[in-house]
């Protein structure tokens, strides 16, 4: 938690991003999944694909993901 503070400012960060319970859910379904499906809008495809939690799915955990516009 400390680490995002130190990357960005309070003011730029959602509730849900600094909501830990959030990101222990998250944590939680990416353990037990087998692929992950990212659900992205087609309108806006830059602002709502993240690429660094692509690469965490895809590079640390060793999980397949599958894009879905």
């Amino acid at each position: 938690m400390n680490k995002i503070f130190e990357n960005f400012k309070e003011h730029e960060l959602s509730y849900f991003e600094m909501n830990l319970e959030t990101w222990r859910q998250l944590w939680r379904v990416l353990e037990i999944s087998d692929i992950i499906l990212f659900i992205v809008d087609i309108r806006f495809p830059i602002l709502h694909f993240s690429p660094i939690f692509y690469e965490y799915c895809t590079k640390q955990l060793n999980k397949d993901v599958i894009l879905i516009l």
